[in-house]
């Protein structure tokens, strides 16, 4: 907002009405060109930051991952995605189901801070799904205390009669009634020790795979792609 007004009211008044910044004439041009690139940044940060987390989304995932490539350094990628989650949602609605988004979400970000690197790299692709890019040494700690703080709090989002039982009862896809356990979570992990990519959609596709078969094992589980001397083009 341009104005020659200089009372603090007025400026108060502005920022209320959602105004980005406030500037007061006379300004110089290199002060305005200034504020409007930091807001259109500070806009564009926004647009690729999931809003029920907080995290960065795919555009964000593909910059960093494709950066991990470029460095020419080793790296790994780990691949979250919960099981059983729609039987949850459909169950208990889409407030809890977000609980339990920003429960993972919780999960992964205290693992990080604890355990990880100062520039590891936690995205958030959408839904239930999430990654983390890392360093081949700090995996095995990460995905550990993960799936051990996702089980140990995850069953507190259930109402206590399904929280003894260990299950819920819910249609499947097919409109057929099954029997759905409490949520785990599938991790995967993808790393360039024995690959070469040139592409985050390379990545992105051999993680997929891993975790389709980390999936298909009941609770919570990791997996990491350890096919070796491959080069993906």
């Amino acid at each position: 907002m341009l104005t020659a007004k200089k009372e603090v009211e007025d400026k108060v008044k502005g920022l209320n009405i959602a105004a980005d910044d406030y500037l007061i004439k006379p300004f110089h041009p290199q002060e305005l060109l200034a504020r409007v690139e930091a807001i259109l940044c500070c806009s564009q940060l926004n647009i690729q930051t999931n809003p029920l987390t907080g995290l960065p989304g795919n555009i964000s995932i593909m910059n960093k991952t494709e950066e991990r490539i470029e460095e020419g350094k080793y790296f790994s990628l780990l691949y979250f995605d919960l099981d059983n989650f729609k039987a949850f949602n459909d169950t208990y609605g889409c407030e809890q189901g977000d609980e339990a988004i920003k429960l993972t979400a919780y999960s992964i970000i205290q693992a990080v801070e604890d355990l990880g690197n100062q520039d590891d790299f936690i995205g958030h692709i959408g839904g239930d799904d999430f990654i983390i890019l890392t360093t081949p040494e700090k995996i095995d700690a990460l995905y550990t205390q993960i799936i051990i703080e996702f089980n140990k709090s995850i069953p507190g989002l259930y109402d206590e009669e399904d929280k003894k039982k260990g299950f819920l009862f819910c249609k499947d896809r097919k409109g057929q009634e099954q029997k759905f356990p409490i949520i785990s979570i599938s991790i995967a992990c993808v790393g360039n020790e024995q690959r070469e990519f040139s592409h985050p959609n390379q990545i992105s596709t051999i993680a997929a795979e891993v975790k389709k078969y980390a999936k298909s094992i009941a609770g919570s589980t990791y997996i990491k792609d350890r096919r070796q001397n491959e080069t993906t083009n």
